[in-house]
């Protein structure tokens, strides 16, 4: 292919994703709805919690606002909305509604624990990959999630795990939570802390260390 050739494609191939994106372009207006309207379906899956609790004119706006301002890094769409909750307090006109952002982080730990592998015997982490913490620091109004029927939590920390075909939910303390916190960036060939190896014992006991890291435990007994 001759070098000036791949220069103009490389050159048209980023100006047409550009224009995909940002909509700059009334020539690709098309395109850009499309992929729009596909985030905006992808985030609802995502965060159904919020357009239940948020009203579905509300809750599309706001998701509409926030794609947006944040275009989506990935192709797989599935995989987007991490910086939802922290976006959300930037927001003034929701500043009376201090919870939606832990409303946010509570759906968007669901969505990781359905989406981690069901295969997890080589998953290299010191916790299973389906273990999510959340931590609430507001009352959330009364809401029952669709599929396991569990109200979400309140003031607290919350460890959530898959279980067949639901999602198991668990108040606990805040040492316990800190310390899973620092084991969820950790893999099995990084040392953890001393405080955070007392408590390892525990943790298998509670099931939420990876199937690799079991192992390990005997190390630091």
């Amino acid at each position: 292919m001759p070098e000036n050739y791949s220069s103009d494609l490389e050159h048209w191939q980023s100006t047409m994703a550009a224009a995909i994106r940002l909509g700059d372009d009334p020539a690709y207006a098309i395109y850009h709805r499309t992929q729009r309207y596909n985030r905006l379906d992808a985030l609802k899956q995502i965060f159904p919690a919020l357009e239940k609790i948020m009203g579905k004119q509300a809750a599309t706006g706001m998701l509409l606002a926030y794609g947006d301002a944040n275009p989506a890094l990935q192709a797989n769409l599935m995989y987007q909305g991490d910086d939802l909750p922290v976006w959300l307090t930037s927001l003034p006109e929701l500043a009376e509604f201090h919870w939606l952002a832990d409303l946010a982080r509570w759906d968007l730990a669901m969505h990781h624990a359905w989406l981690a592998e069901d295969n997890e015997v080589n998953f290299p982490g010191w916790l299973r990959p389906d273990l999510q913490c959340v931590e609430s620091a507001w009352d959330l109004p009364g809401w029952q999630d669709q599929g396991t029927l569990t109200q979400l939590p309140i003031h607290g920390y919350w460890v959530l795990g898959r279980q067949a075909d639901n999602i198991r939910v668990e108040s606990v303390e805040q040492e316990y939570f800190t310390s899973l916190a620092r084991l969820k960036s950790l893999n099995v060939d990084q040392t953890p802390e001393p405080e955070d190896q007392i408590n390892l014992t525990y943790f298998t006991g509670k099931g939420w260390l990876s199937a690799v890291a079991i192992n390990q435990v005997s190390a630091f007994l």
